[in-house]
């Protein structure tokens, strides 16, 4: 785990031009924020504000809420759909990269190339994902509207579900780094991250929660950084800039991870 977090940093300092593929990715998220942000406004002035809401029971309320704001509900549907892509894009970017190092001398046009065209695996992925988080999503409305009849009943179940989802997640989390070092199917990538996660889930997790607080210290400082500018602009370029950092750290330290523990590639 420490080679993979050392490996990262060692890796983007010294060739500082790995971050360009998180820049671009930040820039083009805060395009698809500037562009989606109506659709999310106008909700929230006609559901906050104009307190425009149907008049309904609690288990009937999604379907007459997604019926009355329709519009809104698939323009953030789809702002969702392709963050997911965007950001799936770019973890499949740095495996790339590392994986061609191992044989070749990596260059950032190779990736680029290489992650369009394994452009239909990771818009199945996204898909896939985004179909089980809305299957988690009405899950949790059903057990939240169980907790109003039977309050410990429902709390148990909220409980259970976000246990599982949080197992998942960890069993799951190197899916993309699977798809993009042994460049098989969709199928084969998660049999191999789930057969990877076996023995390691502690070890795993303890990865994760490092990257957290990697990133954690990195959105403090842009926040601190940003402060000392009067400019939105330039604390919003600033906060960019770290952003891009922390992804491109993680995604990097993610596939070296992967590829000392799973392939026995050295670091």
């Amino acid at each position: 785990m420490i080679r993979s977090l050392t490996g990262s940093l060692s890796r983007i300092v010294a060739n500082p031009f790995l971050l360009l593929p998180g820049i671009a990715t930040i820039a083009i998220f805060f395009g698809l924020v500037y562009f989606f942000a109506p659709f999310a406004i106008d909700m929230l002035m006609d559901t906050i504000f104009l307190e425009v809401m149907p008049d309904s029971t609690l288990n009937a309320l999604p379907f007459h809420f997604t019926a009355l704001h329709f519009t809104q509900i698939v323009g953030l549907g789809l702002f969702g759909l392709l963050s997911g892509i965007l950001f799936t894009g770019l973890n499949y970017w740095y495996a790339a990269y590392i994986r061609m190092g191992f044989r070749e001398k990596a260059s950032i046009g190779k990736c680029c190339s290489e992650t369009v065209s394994a452009l239909g695996k990771i818009l199945a992925f996204t898909l896939f994902v985004s179909i089980i988080a809305l299957f988690f999503g009405v899950l949790l409305w059903i057990a939240a509207m169980i907790s109003i009849a039977i309050p410990i009943l429902g709390i148990v179940l909220i409980l259970l579900l976000v246990l599982v989802f949080a197992y998942l997640y960890i069993k799951l989390i190197f899916v993309v780094q699977a798809l993009a070092l042994e460049k098989g199917t969709i199928k084969q990538a998660f049999e191999q991250a789930w057969a990877f996660s076996k023995g390691k889930f502690g070890a795993i997790l303890l990865f994760v929660i490092a990257l957290i607080i990697v990133g954690t210290v990195l959105e403090s400082l842009a926040a601190t950084a940003s402060g000392f500018f009067l400019d939105d602009l330039i604390g919003v370029v600033i906060i960019g800039i770290f952003w891009s950092v922390s992804l491109a750290y993680s995604a990097t330290a993610m596939a070296l991870y992967y590829a000392e523990k799973k392939l026995g590639k050295s670091i």
